[in-house]
């Protein structure tokens, strides 16, 4: 693997995650969320869900609307990146 592609995977997981906003869920809500995030991107294991978190997958566009929904009905609004950062 060459060196671009290095970097272009490591901006690839960050543009594609949505960590931050699963780590902001209150503790009690993170089993609800992950099952709703199971069904919408219809993956049967947690592994897959974990992926998707950590941004391993690029999600098609009605995907990332449903996430973004899914965590606007708890009250988070930053949902993409590992950790929020200042712009």
């Amino acid at each position: 693997m060459g060196n671009n592609e290095c970097v272009k995977n490591e901006l690839n997981l960050k543009d594609y995650s949505f960590r931050y906003a699963y780590n902001s869920l209150p503790k009690n809500k993170m089993e609800e969320v992950r099952k709703r995030i199971k069904q919408i991107l219809n993956v049967k294991s947690d592994k897959a869900v974990y992926d998707r978190i950590a941004g391993r997958t690029e999600p098609k566009l009605s995907e990332a609307q449903a996430i973004e929904q899914i965590f606007k009905s708890h009250g988070i609004t930053i949902v993409w990146g590992a950790k929020y950062e200042e712009p």
